[in-house]
């Protein structure tokens, strides 16, 4: 079931009726503590470590929380786009404020990234000059 709220912004239904955000596009870098509770989509290579799962970008990190989806499906070392809350409490690395914790994961490996971050500035670049008054 989908939603139209906003012109641009598509909602869902889970099964308890919850209406759910699909998730604005971030980099990981941006990510801030601020955000804690919005949904959003994060691509990056999905890091495995003893206590938690990461998902990397280039120097920048997040931990995710994978006990919603299928996790034994996902191979680190791989690009992933996930969507999902930010929620407060970073389990395992010291300095970690917030963690993802992942409703979708797409195995994204073969997506050309400098595209990719690429179309996303235009579309911030347009939103941009869409909400601009007019002369």
């Amino acid at each position: 079931v989908k939603l139209q709220s906003q012109p641009g912004t598509l909602m869902s239904l889970d099964v308890c009726g919850t209406v759910m955000q699909s998730g604005k596009i971030y980099h990981i870098h941006e990510v801030v503590e601020d955000m804690e509770g919005e949904s959003v989509r994060l691509l990056g290579t999905l890091e495995s470590r003893e206590t938690a799962d990461y998902l990397v970008f280039c120097d920048a990190s997040i931990e995710v929380n994978t006990e919603f989806i299928n996790a034994t499906s996902l191979v680190a070392g791989r690009l992933y786009h996930m969507i999902g809350e930010l929620v407060s409490g970073g389990l395992s690395r010291p300095g970690s404020s917030l963690t993802l914790k992942v409703r979708v994961a797409c195995d994204a490996e073969g997506l050309h990234t400098d595209l990719f971050f690429r179309a996303l500035e235009l579309q911030r670049e347009h939103q941009r000059t869409m909400l601009q008054p007019l002369p």
